[in-house]
């Protein structure tokens, strides 16, 4: 949540400077190339729309992978984790967002959940009549 709210701070920093939306993206390039763990996260700008997608690991699994010994290794299991793209709301905090993608994410469940429920009784409500 913390590098979360960094990219926030930075990119809407920038944007009140005045910078200008090509040159932010130069920037956080730049920054990404010198290892920059915040510019890392931002895999794209989305300025016309106030968003930016960030890539981000399950926590708990990189706390585990921290526990390894061996640098190589620890590096070769951060590599295979998964991203996961998160579109996030400039105007809106860390925990704002949080809040929204878990609300879209409920509602997407519910959604296949019914489905799924529906598809059953479809099956059964054929059944009876074969």
């Amino acid at each position: 949540m913390e590098r979360v709210e960094e990219a926030l701070r930075s990119v809407n920093g920038l944007l009140a400077r005045g910078m200008d939306w090509g040159d932010i993206d130069r920037l956080i390039s730049h920054e990404r190339e010198r290892g920059n763990p915040v510019a890392e996260i931002i895999l794209e700008t989305r300025f016309k729309e106030g968003r930016i997608i960030l890539g981000l690991r399950d926590d708990e699994e990189e706390d585990s992978s921290a526990e390894e010994t061996d640098d190589e290794a620890s590096e070769d299991a951060r590599s295979a984790q998964e991203l996961i793209k998160i579109d996030v709301d400039l105007g809106l905090s860390a925990w704002a967002n949080a809040r929204e993608y878990f609300d879209r994410k409920k509602v997407a469940a519910e959604k296949v959940d019914f489905l799924v429920f529906s598809g059953n009784v479809g099956i059964t409500d054929c059944a009876i009549f074969i």
